[in-house]
């Protein structure tokens, strides 16, 4: 018997993940741009004719790149290989994959947009509040395409569909959920009675809420991490995370360190950052946090880049550059990285100063006020 030899870019996602976005879109795996993908979208009441379509699978045991894979895949250049991670749950032989196998052993789901929070770099689509925010808000939102979702995200509230998911996750080896906010929705603790104890558990939450019902249903897993997103502290956090409050975080840190449980903060780089990520890094230093950090896709809000570094001044970008010289770790790698690629944009820079005064305008805060940028 021939031996099949396993194509350059193979990955166990499309055979043993599944994604189930915020609006009920199933994918492959989270890295996955579903709107790349030559793949139909189906939705998770529609699990069954999703399992039935092998186009994905076939493509990739021909070796071939799906669009929907091709962000993941080009990342892999920047030595961010997420194809390892999502694969190295499942220990199969390449050989064992046909395109027929779907045996999700890895679940993530993302419980539609439910959540309490209306973070800048955010939008309807993964926020309930920002929804309400933007629908009594119409002309100022819509000069950055800022739209209200007219059908909140609520596919969650389907008997059959928490069936289906509960069904899964019984039989999963990893689970992860986001949201909207996680720890906020209802269900979540009847999805946590269902998974194995010493399955890899894990959480993106904004930190904010945490009910002591769920806290005793996370207690004692040997596997488990709540990744909290941070984007600053105290004053920072409370404009950028609008409807958080700073306090309401470190209550929440202690009270899941008290029960041995790893919190980890994942932290997004972006404008903000000149401003934000010094005090984030210094406080995880000071209490011994984990720190993870990403970088924002450019296309955040209203498609334009005006979060991105692209839009900060140089003088900011400066001062920034001459603290971050002065720190020797290779935590700190992926952020001389990302400073590497500065370039500033004037239309972008405007539009950056646009947004927040519109923001400003609605929420009654100060950006000037809490930042200090240079620009002032």
């Amino acid at each position: 018997v021939l031996m099949k030899t396993e194509p350059k870019n193979f990955c166990k996602a499309p055979f043993r993940g599944l994604v189930v976005d915020n609006d009920g879109t199933l994918m492959p795996c989270c890295e996955f741009i579903r709107n790349e993908s030559s793949i139909p979208q189906y939705k998770i009441w529609e699990f069954e004719k999703y399992r039935a379509d092998t186009t994905l699978r076939q493509k990739m045991l021909n070796g071939e790149v799906d669009g929907g894979c091709r962000y993941c895949i080009k990342r892999e250049s920047n030595g961010i290989n997420r194809r390892a991670y999502h694969s190295r749950l499942f220990k199969e032989e390449y050989e064992s994959f046909q395109a027929d196998t779907l045996d999700v052993g890895h679940l993530e789901v993302r419980l539609g947009n439910f959540c309490n929070l209306k973070c800048t770099m955010c939008g309807p689509y993964a926020s309930s509040q920002w929804s309400a925010e933007a629908k009594k808000n119409k002309e100022k939102f819509s000069q950055f395409n800022i739209g209200y979702i007219k059908l909140d995200h609520d596919w969650i509230n389907n008997q059959e569909n928490k069936t289906l998911l509960k069904e899964i996750l019984r039989n999963c080896v990893s689970a992860n959920f986001g949201g909207g906010e996680p720890f906020i929705n209802p269900f979540i603790n009847d999805f946590l009675k269902e998974i194995k104890h010493d399955a890899e558990l894990s959480f993106n939450t904004n930190g904010t809420t945490l009910s002591d019902s769920t806290l005793s249903l996370l207690e004692n897993r040997p596997n488990l991490i709540v990744n909290i997103s941070i984007d600053g502290i105290g004053d920072h956090n409370n404009y950028i995370r609008s409807g958080s409050v700073w306090q309401d975080i470190e209550t929440n840190v202690k009270r899941l360190k008290e029960k041995n449980i790893r919190v980890l903060f994942y932290y997004i780089l972006q404008h903000t950052s000149l401003f934000t990520f010094r005090p984030v890094y210094e406080y995880c230093m000071e209490n011994e946090i984990a720190l993870e950090i990403g970088e924002i896709y450019s296309g955040s809000v209203d498609g334009s880049g005006h979060l991105t570094l692209s839009s900060a001044d140089k003088l900011d970008v400066d001062r920034f550059k001459k603290w971050l010289s002065t720190i020797n770790t290779p935590k700190v790698k992926v952020v001389h990285n990302w400073l590497k690629n500065y370039e500033f944009d004037n239309n972008l820079h405007t539009r950056f100063k646009q947004y927040f005064n519109m923001l400003d305008d609605v929420r009654g805060t100060d950006f000037v006020k809490t930042f200090n940028p240079s620009w002032t």
